[in-house]
């Protein structure tokens, strides 16, 4: 039920432009707490997209891909160098660095 009306809150918000809700409406209880785990640093690399900007950021569903909805080219352009510095502040998990 959680992402059911989650996922409808984000076709409302898309839909009517409101911005505001797309964070909550990228919230995920069905997948993205069992395969967090498996990218390190991932709850730091979320944080840092809303922090430079983002609307909303989630992992993917079917696949291995982190999404944030950002305002513009620039907005995109400051999300992407805060993931990348959040990666390398924590490291892929296997000891190489990016």
């Amino acid at each position: 039920m959680f992402n059911t009306g989650r996922a409808a809150l984000l076709a409302s918000a898309l839909l009517s432009g409101r911005r505001d809700l797309l964070a909550v409406a990228m919230d995920d209880r069905l997948h993205q707490p069992y395969r967090k785990a498996l990218i390190p640093g991932f709850a730091g690399v979320l944080k840092s997209a809303t922090a430079a900007g983002a609307h909303g950021a989630a992992l993917s569903g079917a696949g291995p891909t982190i999404l944030a909805l950002a305002p513009a080219v620039r907005g995109a352009a400051q999300v992407c160098g805060q993931w990348i510095a959040a990666f390398r502040r924590r490291g892929p998990g296997d000891g190489q660095k990016f």
